[in-house]
């Protein structure tokens, strides 16, 4: 069987529109216009310029509707400007764009404006065109100070709050490495998350340990804390991946279940001779449709934004 080939989605070429040719897919709120992403979008537009075209499908009277970029036009209409690059698509549907937005990782962040400063941009320069304190920008720059290559390589690409790095930093190679072990299993890469780890962490794997206290604390406790914490995050990630399994499992034996109590001899039998475990299946039984019942109402679909 001959492989399909795959379809051109885009014109090939890049066009030149008049902002006054280009229709918004949706409207820019007040809302939308005071949020931080929206600030650094017009940032990053007027001090470097559009480094990604606008996708437009064209319409019948001449027009062209703008498909991704909505922000950026609202932008540049803003920022007085009258046309911008545009590719042309050859489907009216949304959806893909954002649906495979791949948000830039911390580290990914990290390595970005180690680049930038070493072809020459300052920090300054930086803070202004991202619409962040220069301040913001030196701690993405020393994001990985202290912290193991292996570690890293395991959290590359990831969505980890900057804050979790303060705590990993606290940490020897080793630990840091079990740290980022704990969290991909837990899919957790919370600041809180990572302060557990911390707190349970045994003072020989730390940077600096802490000085004994005066209280005298009960025989192998922190120990003991460590051991349990980590048994308690593999167990959940256990869970994690047999959690789909388990429910398909109990949906199956629930509908045999309710089959078999709606069978008026089975009722009897069970109310006769053996009254809890009648209570209890009908118990299992009402509470799984119940929970079918409370989900239902918040089913969606996906929409393109």
């Amino acid at each position: 069987m001959a492989a399909e080939s795959v379809k051109i989605a885009f014109i090939q070429e890049v066009l030149e529109v008049p902002l006054e040719s280009l229709k918004a897919l949706k409207e820019t709120t007040a809302i939308v216009m005071g949020c931080r992403k929206y600030k650094q979008i017009k940032a990053s537009l007027e001090h470097i310029g559009m480094i990604e075209p606008l996708a437009v499908f064209p319409q019948k009277d001449g027009s062209y509707l703008v498909l991704n970029g909505n922000l950026r036009l609202h932008i540049l209409r803003e920022l007085g400007h009258t046309s911008a690059r545009c590719i042309v698509a050859l489907d009216d549907e949304s959806y893909t764009y954002n649906k495979r937005v791949n948000a830039m990782s911390p580290i990914a962040e990290h390595y970005m404006i180690l680049k930038a400063i070493a072809n020459g941009v300052t920090e300054e320069r930086l803070a202004v065109g991202l619409s962040i304190d220069i301040e913001a920008i030196r701690r993405r720059r020393n994001l990985l100070d202290g912290i193991c290559p292996e570690a890293v390589d395991m959290l590359k690409d990831k969505r980890i709050s900057h804050d979790t790095f303060s705590s990993l930093r606290k940490m020897k190679p080793l630990r840091q490495i079990e740290a980022a072990e704990l969290m991909i299993s837990a899919s957790n890469y919370t600041s809180p998350f990572a302060a557990v780890i911390l707190s349970v962490t045994k003072p020989e794997l730390l940077e600096k340990p802490p000085k004994k206290s005066t209280r005298a604390d009960p025989p192998h406790a922190s120990s003991l804390l460590e051991e349990t914490t980590d048994s308690l995050i593999s167990d959940l990630a256990h869970v994690r991946k047999t959690y789909g399994i388990d429910v398909l499992s109990l949906t199956v034996i629930c509908r045999c279940i309710e089959s078999l109590i709606e069978n008026r001899a089975v009722v009897r039998y069970l109310q006769l001779n053996h009254t809890d475990i009648f209570e209890e299946l009908k118990r299992l039984v009402d509470q799984s449709n119940a929970d079918r019942a409370h989900l239902a109402p918040h089913e969606t679909s996906d929409e393109a934004a």
